[in-house]
């Protein structure tokens, strides 16, 4: 049961970077002072180790941390 939980989790975050990649490609303007952000994006691994939560739309996401084969593994 455990290993299901993990799975939803990392599912989700990746759903998630996904979500804020395609917010950065909309508008960049508005990610250009969030400096947490622009490191993490430096690198593959520093996206995958981000945590982070954005408002897109009406949403709050969370985006937990995770290594990144575990990102390239959920990406698929």
């Amino acid at each position: 049961m455990k290993s299901d939980k993990r799975a939803q989790q990392n599912r989700d975050a990746t759903h998630v970077t996904r979500n804020i990649l395609r917010s950065i490609i909309k508008a960049p303007e508005k990610y250009t002072e969030d400096e947490v952000l622009l490191k993490a994006l430096r690198s593959q691994g520093g996206v995958a180790k981000l945590e982070y939560q954005i408002h897109i739309g009406d949403r709050l996401d969370s985006k937990s941390s995770m290594s990144l084969n575990t990102l390239k593994r959920y990406a698929d």
